[in-house]
């Protein structure tokens, strides 16, 4: 059963105690529904060291140490804050801080007075945040700051929840964050965020005991609010349990390797399985088999398997013409075809193309070896000037093996199969 779960607090680490539990009776999943606040987040604060300005005049041992309040300062107004303050105006009415739009760098310039820069373990102060270096600036010198303004911090909002622990976060595992937006409202807007496709991730535990909800920025440092209101919500729902087919799905995927290989060899061997394949399609057509279809045999009597009587007349006649000794081994090779093929091959051709087009594709085996020279050959293995082609790729044969011009070898015996079925050729 889908429940979820709603928190509201004034920080931005929430944890609350079940002391029953709240026990899940299957695998849950969880992801945030919506998170609503307001943009009070502080651009300076005591904790963040950069409310202090610090200035003094050349010949004074004391100085000025003027506090800016905690809140959210665009910069046209902290800048103004501090060229106008009355404690400023009092020692140095001419100190300007200058912004250079196009380079984001702001200028310094004092006629009688020092401005501080401490280090954090030294002190606070504001002008880190506008791009200056820790140091002692002298009156009279218009400094320029050596980096950017980065008066604004925060750029990303994130979630965290004990509940998972499955992602990654700058590539370090166990990740717990459910989620996260950029921040893009302006300072005092309403903050809503509810996706609208949440993402789920599988819970971690099956009783909730404690859940610990954090708001972090992007470098994982807790949000201050200032005592806003903060409301999350929660929204667990059970998994489902795999089907076959997801459970299909998900195998093919851990497979994808393997597919890809066989498109590879399909673009590699695309030259020789046109032919093969056009092949195919005339052949589930009776009326398309041409007049040149090759024999095969039938017991002992030889015959094509086109119902041609002129291309058997064709066949004997040129058949007639050859020397004893091939005629002899045209017969013998005819008669023994089924040394072509081994029954393992045999078996699983036949339950995947079906018991013709394995018996037709015996006898392209066979004509490899045994077609007479002048039979003019249309499809699969045919010759030209006495060399083997595969359409148009020339092919070499040895014994029992089928080379193609690429060096990779085939078993006569299995060579045109491993090619209808993608396997990988041994070389």
């Amino acid at each position: 059963m889908a429940f979820h779960i709603s928190v509201t607090d004034t920080s931005s680490h929430i944890v609350r105690e079940y002391d029953d539990g709240i026990k899940l009776c299957s695998a849950y999943e969880v992801g945030l529904k919506s998170l609503v606040t307001y943009n009070t987040i502080p651009n300076i604060s005591p904790e963040k060291k950069n409310d202090i300005f610090l200035l003094k005049k050349v010949d004074s041992v004391s100085g000025l140490k003027l506090t800016i309040p905690k809140g959210t300062y665009e910069l046209e107004d902290l800048i103004s804050f501090i060229s106008t303050h009355p404690e400023v105006k009092a020692i140095e009415p001419n100190l300007k801080l200058t912004l250079n739009k196009n380079t984001l760098r702001v200028s310094l310039y004092t006629e009688n007075c020092l401005v501080d820069v401490p280090p954090p373990t030294v002190g606070s102060c504001v002008l880190t945040m506008l791009g200056f270096g820790y140091d002692t600036y002298m009156p009279k010198i218009v400094h320029t700051a050596a980096a950017p303004v980065d008066i604004m911090p925060i750029n990303t909002v994130k979630v965290r929840c004990n509940m998972i622990g499955s992602n990654y976060d700058n590539l370090k595992r166990g990740d717990n964050t459910i989620y996260e937006f950029p921040l893009n409202s302006e300072v005092g807007e309403k903050i809503i965020e509810r996706p609208n496709t949440i993402a789920y991730y599988t819970v971690i535990t099956d009783n909730i005991f404690t859940l610990v909800l954090s708001v972090v920025d992007q470098d994982n440092n807790l949000i201050d609010f200032c005592g806003e209101k903060l409301s999350l919500c929660l929204e667990f729902r059970p998994i489902d349990p795999i089907t076959g087919t997801e459970l299909k799905n998900a195998f093919d995927v851990t497979n994808r390797g393997k597919y890809a290989k066989q498109t590879a060899q399909r673009e590699k061997y695309e030259s020789l399985l046109k032919p093969l394949n056009e092949l195919v399609e005339k052949r589930r057509n009776s009326e398309h088999i041409a007049a040149s279809t090759p024999y095969r045999s039938q017991g002992k009597q030889m015959r094509l398997i086109s119902q041609d009587d002129e291309d058997d007349d064709m066949f004997k006649s040129v058949y007639a013409t050859l020397p004893p000794s091939e005629q002899q081994q045209i017969s013998q090779n005819m008669e023994e075809s089924e040394f072509f093929m081994d029954p393992e091959d045999k078996e699983l051709l036949e339950s995947t193309l079906g018991t013709n087009m394995v018996d037709y594709m015996k006898d392209l085996m066979l004509r490899s070896n045994a077609t007479p020279p002048k039979f003019d050959v249309t499809y699969g293995i045919r010759y030209i000037d006495k060399v083997p082609y595969i359409g148009a790729v020339p092919i070499t044969v040895n014994d029992d093996k089928l080379r193609l011009p690429d060096g990779s070898e085939y078993q006569l015996s299995r060579g045109l199969w491993n090619l209808l079925v993608l396997d990988e050729p041994t070389s």
